[in-house]
């Protein structure tokens, strides 16, 4: 009907105003997932057919054209995300490909930012008012020490490389990444591990190595006598001061993401913020029934609509009871004491408590380390926040490392 009418192609896309999270897919849905029905369609008209949703990898979009389901492919995303996606491809450009993730966070969710961003790409939206300007020859001779290879640390150290910088940069961990890598074992969020790849490759791209396994302590610092030091270290699980929440079968939720092994239990989660609902989401997922208690009348709140609406979808497939607007007074496992909405209640056959009830900053490096050097502090060890939020917030700080 349309190509009778006089269309000169059909662009095949999915999804409408009450399923969003198809139109721009998130990390919950597969890539290429609506090539299949571009291939239909192509199968009953002349007209050339183009295919779209979730194809975030030019390889990706080559297959489907070869392979004879499209005739085109629409690429949009992937390109706000690495607006030199096609000039890599075709060996123009020799950096490593920043690949969309699928967050939805800086270009959909409105309460993120009122502009649009993203969490691979943080010039997007200022392009023209950031310029890493190439640094003196006396500014290169200066000594950068980053202590710390989570997404702040490895965002700025890219961002000095690119003004001709060459930082130093460390992390106590055995491999670079930090809270990424956690996040990254939550189901349906495997794709958060190239926001980490990318920036190593383009650190060794540029010669510059992530040194794992070394911890940077104030004595370290001393020896390096670095004329910069940021401070990219994190942070930690916050634990709440309840009776008994340092008692044994407590565990934090970042504990629960890494032991393995824990199935067939009934593990209470304590936090119904966006970690709180990942673990619950990974414990469910193995095995486990879960009870989740929180203080809020609304679960994963801060997450962008299209993600949290997937997660929800997916954990009430699994044995989960929700107790919000709910706290815990006391543990003594297998019992946990419950005050919601005034009234006392007792779960009775808890077999583990999972602590993911916010986090606190991990800066103690900062104290102490001046000694006439600057010291700048990043990350979740300046201010508990997203991914997004540290690799927007390191742009700026290569601009003026030395001021």
């Amino acid at each position: 009907m349309l190509e009778a009418a006089g269309a000169d192609a059909i662009h095949v896309s999915i999804g409408m105003p009450e399923s969003g999270g198809y139109i721009s897919a998130t990390m919950d849905v597969e890539d290429c997932f609506n090539v299949e029905n571009a291939a239909v369609i192509k199968e009953y008209v002349k007209i050339p057919v183009i295919a779209v949703n979730r194809i975030v990898d030019i390889k990706e979009a080559v297959d489907v054209v070869e392979q004879g389901k499209a005739d085109m492919v629409s690429m949009a995303r992937a390109q706000l995300a690495d607006p030199e996606l096609v000039n890599k491809y075709l060996g123009l450009n020799k950096e490593p490909v920043y690949r969309c993730i699928g967050c939805n966070q800086g270009c959909k969710d409105k309460k993120a930012r009122k502009k649009i961003t993203c969490m691979q790409n943080p010039l997007l939206g200022r392009e023209e008012l950031v310029h890493f300007l190439p640094a003196t020859e006396e500014e290169k001779k200066k000594k950068i020490l980053i202590a710390g290879a989570g997404p702040a640390g490895l965002e700025l150290a890219c961002n000095l490389a690119r003004r001709g910088l060459t930082p130093e940069i460390y992390d106590k961990e055995p491999v670079p990444g930090g809270l990424v890598n956690l996040s990254a074992l939550a189901p349906c969020k495997k794709n958060m591990l190239s926001l980490i790849k990318s920036r190593v490759e383009f650190l060794a791209w540029n010669g510059i190595r992530v040194q794992c396994g070394v911890e940077v302590t104030p004595q370290f610092v001393k020896e390096k006598n670095p004329h910069v030091l940021v401070v990219a270290t994190g942070s930690r699980p916050a634990v709440p001061e309840i009776p008994g929440i340092h008692g044994e079968g407590v565990i934090t939720g970042d504990e629960a993401l890494t032991a393995g092994g824990i199935t067939g239990r009934h593990v209470v989660v304590l936090g119904a913020g966006l970690i709180g609902c990942e673990v619950a989401d990974y414990l469910a997922e193995s095995g486990n029934r879960i009870t989740i208690v929180d203080v809020a009348a609304e679960a994963a709140s801060s997450l962008n609509a299209f993600r949290r609406n997937f997660m929800l979808k997916r954990m009430s497939r699994y044995s989960i009871e929700w107790m919000l607007e709910a706290q815990i007074t006391d543990v003594s496992l297998p019992r946990v004491k419950v005050l919601q909405q005034g009234e006392e209640k007792t779960i009775e056959d808890a077999d583990l408590l999972v602590v993911a009830a916010g986090r606190r900053p991990v800066r103690a490096l900062a104290d102490g380390t001046a000694e006439g050097r600057k010291v700048l502090v990043l990350g979740d060890a300046q201010e508990i926040g997203t991914a997004l939020n540290a690799i927007y917030n390191s742009v700026e700080p290569a601009l003026q490392i030395f001021d």
